[in-house]
């Protein structure tokens, strides 16, 4: 799989989760991806938890995924081998 087509089922997942209102309650999360530009920067950081449906973070937003979501970003969390 191309990085292409990995970025397109992340946007994917991300484009089909529910804001959440308010934060959930606090715990570590289960992974803490840092996505990286061509010339090395690191950006914004996302936080993902896997429990239940699944909760992504980003700049302090919280989203519940659905379950295709969370089960596309394990996907490419088990092919990057991080899972």
């Amino acid at each position: 799989m191309t990085n292409a087509e990995q970025l397109a089922r992340f946007e994917e997942a991300v484009r089909t989760a529910e804001i959440m209102i308010g934060q959930p309650k606090a715990i570590a999360p289960d992974f803490k991806l840092i996505p990286v530009d061509r010339v090395g920067k690191e950006l914004t950081a996302v936080h993902l938890w896997t429990g239940g449906r699944g909760i992504l973070e980003v700049n302090d937003l919280y989203c519940t995924l659905t379950e295709d979501g969370k089960a596309l970003i394990l996907s490419l969390l088990k092919d990057a081998g991080a899972y």
